[in-house]
């Protein structure tokens, strides 16, 4: 194993924080697509008086939304730039890599069965070690 350095500790690692402030921003995200969704189906449905109201909450609804994509991505992008030095980090960049790609958490299409079999593993061995 040259080269390689051994893990610190999970409270020494960058990439445990980063992947949690990722992981709990991905929750805003899908609360601020389904707002997005709402306000987008009340303005469609609105009346005539009530359409500029609706059609400001969808904009503002929307804007939120999509900062918050834009900043989901910034992140990821920084997540997997950084080394992960514990066996905490690797599962928690894992769990990012699943929950940013898959197509859903039960998707059966290969690779993702598989993917999330590892992490489960992975989580096992982490919840050992301790």
């Amino acid at each position: 194993m040259g080269g390689m350095t051994k893990p610190t500790r999970a409270h020494n690692d960058l990439v445990l924080s980063m992947c949690g402030l990722w992981q709990s921003d991905c929750d805003r995200l899908e609360a601020a697509a389904s707002l997005a969704s709402k306000c987008e189906r009340a303005m469609l449905d609105a009346t005539a008086d009530a359409k500029k109201d609706a059609a400001r909450a969808f904009r503002d609804a929307a804007r939120v939304r999509d900062a918050l994509a834009d900043k989901l991505e910034m992140q990821a992008r920084a997540i997997f730039r950084t080394k992960a030095k514990s066996l905490q980090g690797v599962a928690a960049k894992l769990a990012v890599a699943l929950r940013e790609n898959q197509p859903s958490p039960d998707d059966a299409t290969p690779p993702w069965p598989d993917l999330r079999s590892v992490e489960r593993d992975l989580t096992l061995l982490i919840a050992e070690l301790a």
